[in-house]
């Protein structure tokens, strides 16, 4: 299955859409790499600051009543105070369709909607102010403010009540995972795989069973807005005090496409396992390729045991401060871990730009040394 093309906005889209904000004089457009290939986007340099324009993937991202969820989470944040960047909203008179920051068609909606006519093909657009900022630098202080700001997060969100409906989807003890990872051998028509796929199913449902033990998703606790996809690449922290270099904090949170009714205990840890593994499979830092025999996940457990007390120790403690909620934790870094890569490779035939053969060993290898280590990551969790 080849890897789909990376989408473009065409100069006449552009011309289109920016008619319908009042971004000031353009100075300069570049092409923004980042997020989905299938959702482009662009930098725009004007008179009055930098704003990203995003057109959004198509499928149920491009959804007016989801994206109108997605605004309704950033601005409810915004108002208080928490570090999302500011939405731009349409001019007056612009007669648009918007939703979610916005009223009908008079103007300051938060999304702009095109028809199928207009340049591009049309979709759903959002601007933003755009945040400068430097990426997650793997260092223990960082990972424990990206668990303090996580806990700040659902905090906010914790008697938010959107008027859009809300997904609710989970990668944990989900029934559909272990299918989608069995069908992956004969998809690709390659038999070689199906042991690893059998293998990665069988510790995808014995990690749920024990999270379900340790934490029963029966057992009352209240689901909230979450924000479903906590991990280094939508974050960006603030450079660095040349008076106190030690001083960081989050410059901002972005991409709240995946937000959904699920639980806080979840969110974190798929926070925790996104920034505390390293992943060293197809291109070092430096452009060299690294051969398929050496790649490898390994998790640095003192950037894990930064995260979970960032977020532990944060006012007001998180609902996951039960032990047992706790031992729950490396069992659902699992269950993420092999969502994350099985269900693209399922539905695509690679993750990303790599083949899905060595990707699913690397994966199967980190799987089994997380439950090997469960008791371990439980107590670093705890802070002991």
């Amino acid at each position: 299955m080849p890897t789909p093309s990376r989408a473009r906005i065409t100069a006449g889209e552009l011309v289109v859409v920016c008619s319908h904000y009042d971004l000031g004089a353009i100075d300069e457009v570049r092409r923004f790499r980042g997020g989905s290939r299938l959702a482009p986007k662009v930098l725009i340099s004007t008179s009055t600051g930098e704003y990203l324009l995003k057109r959004r993937a198509p499928g149920p991202a491009n959804v007016p009543s989801k994206v109108a969820f997605t605004h309704e989470v950033i601005l409810h944040l915004a108002s208080r105070g928490f570090p999302v960047p500011p939405m731009i909203g349409t001019r007056a008179g612009s007669g648009s369709s918007g939703g979610g920051g916005g009223g009908g068609g008079g103007g300051d909606n938060s999304m702009l909607q095109l028809g199928p006519a207009s340049p591009g093909g049309g979709g759903v657009y959002e601007v933003f102010r755009f945040v400068r900022g430097r990426r997650y630098a793997r260092t223990t202080a960082e990972s424990r403010i990206a668990g303090a700001c996580l806990a700040h997060c659902h905090a906010l969100l914790a008697d938010f009540h959107p008027l859009f409906p809300a997904p609710r989807r989970t990668f944990h003890n989900h029934g559909q995972v272990p299918e989608r990872l069995m069908a992956i051998s004969g998809t690709l028509n390659d038999p070689a795989l199906r042991s690893v796929c059998r293998a990665l199913a069988d510790a995808y449902l014995f990690a749920s069973q024990r999270a379900e033990r340790f934490a029963p998703t029966t057992d009352g606790t209240p689901e909230q807005i979450v924000h479903g996809d906590w991990h280094p690449g939508n974050m960006l922290f603030t450079d660095p005090n040349p008076a106190a270099p030690a001083d960081r904090s989050i410059a901002a949170i972005f991409d709240f496409d995946s937000a959904r009714l699920g639980r806080p205990l979840h969110d974190l840890a798929n926070g925790a396992m996104q920034f505390s593994v390293t992943r060293h499979m197809g291109t070092s830092e430096n452009g060299e390729g690294i051969p398929p025999s050496s790649w490898r996940i390994a998790l640095d457990p003192d950037l894990f045991a930064a995260f979970c007390s960032g977020y532990l120790d944060a006012p007001p403690a998180g609902v996951a401060a039960t032990p047992d909620a706790l031992r729950a934790v490396p069992w659902l870094m699992i269950e993420a871990m092999i969502v994350e890569v099985g269900v693209p490779i399922a539905a695509t035939g690679k993750f990303g730009k790599l083949a899905a053969r060595p990707v699913l060993g690397v994966v199967h290898r980190a799987v089994e040394a997380l439950a090997a280590g469960a008791d371990r990551l439980t107590t670093l969790a705890a802070g002991r």
